[in-house]
């Protein structure tokens, strides 16, 4: 009987230390779990992060891009404006020219005219 206790008793313990164990392993299988959980969080959020990112980047490459054809349909109106300045400058030089001769003509022609009233 001492023995079949001593056994019994034996038996006890370790189904007890068992029991203990399987506890300890359902804890640090919920602390795996948990920690599984978070990483899982964190590579999600650093995915978000990085199409948040991307998208940022994509939208300042847009704006980039149109403020360079802004730019560049600016510097071609200038360009444009400059071209259409300098034609009229000319006409204004040609009608400035023609005013002259007309000048001139007039002043000869009224020479004349007092020259004939001499004569």
């Amino acid at each position: 009987e001492e023995e079949l206790a001593r056994v019994t008793s034996e038996k006890e313990r370790v189904k007890a230390e068992k029991a203990e164990k399987e506890e300890e392993l359902a804890h640090v299988t919920a602390e795996k779990i948990e920690k599984e959980q978070d990483l899982s969080r964190v590579v999600a959020e650093k995915a978000s992060v990085e199409a948040l990112k991307a998208k940022r980047e994509e939208e300042l490459a847009r704006v980039t891009s149109e403020k360079e054809r802004v730019k560049a349909e600016k510097a071609e109106k200038e360009e444009e404006l400059a071209h259409v300045t300098a034609e009229k400058i000319e006409k204004e030089q040609d009608l400035s020219r023609v005013v002259a001769e007309k000048a001139s003509v007039e002043a000869l022609k009224a020479k004349r005219e007092e020259e004939l009233a001499r004569v």
